[in-house]
């Protein structure tokens, strides 16, 4: 974990490098947190893009975030439908990958069903693909924006088996998921180029950005950063 970095540390190298560009810059540093986070996305997104094309079929575990008991609640307009709100933001993949897993939480393991993703809207048809059911005995969920709803196993519902939360993967980088002091999900090749495109939101001289801004200076201030921890942590 030596590459690994939190967010509080990079908007530490923000600063300091927007000091040596411009000591007139006054920025708070929750905005560049933020900035850091929301910023991140791009990268995340490039970096998983780059690896599917080179044929990685899965996603990196240092991108997931696990939340659990994500309490099952009933949409009163939609049948008595069970769902889950997502409780963060997650990245937009193809076919839903940003949501990784679901299953419900049971207090007897052997009770243990992984859940199976089908496409919003298309629960009917899978149901109907053979004359036995090929969904029979599972339970299935479906993403639609910031919900994921669950279907009938059989004629039951999750809740009409006592099942009141489900634990859920999810791939993220956003302003609320990632701590100030957690390791940045974000690999550290990318550090210099998402530190350049924060700096050029706060810093109007592009030109002087690009003069301060170097690989060798954020090594530098990011040894200083690591030695101050150091020092902290006695």
């Amino acid at each position: 974990m030596a590459n690994l970095t939190s967010v509080y540390n990079l908007s530490s190298q923000v600063l300091g490098l927007i000091d040596r560009i411009d000591k007139d810059i006054q920025i708070d540093r929750r905005e560049v947190m933020d900035a850091l986070r929301q910023g991140s996305i791009k990268f995340l997104k490039q970096d998983y893009f780059e690896k599917l094309q080179m044929g990685q079929k899965f996603i990196d575990p240092h991108y997931v975030a696990r939340f659990t008991k994500q309490p099952i609640l009933v949409d009163t307009d939609r049948y008595g439908r069970n769902y889950i709100d997502i409780p963060c933001q997650y990245v937009a993949l193809p076919e839903n990958e940003g949501i990784q897993r679901v299953w419900p939480v049971t207090e007897d393991e052997e009770d243990y069903i992984e859940m199976i993703p089908i496409p919003y809207g298309n629960e009917e048809i899978y149901r109907n693909l053979s004359i036995n059911n090929a969904l029979i005995g599972v339970w299935t969920y479906s993403v639609t924006k910031d919900k994921i709803y669950f279907g009938r196993n059989g004629e039951h519902t999750l809740k009409d088996k006592d099942i009141t939360s489900v634990d859920i993967d999810v791939v993220i980088v956003s302003p609320l998921d990632v701590g100030d002091d957690d390791p940045f999900p974000l690999p550290p090749e990318y550090h210099l180029d998402l530190i350049t495109s924060v700096i050029q939101l706060f810093a109007p001289n592009p030109e002087r950005v690009h003069q301060v801004v170097t690989q060798e200076v954020i090594d530098e201030l990011r040894g200083n950063v690591e030695i101050l921890n150091k020092q902290l942590a006695k």
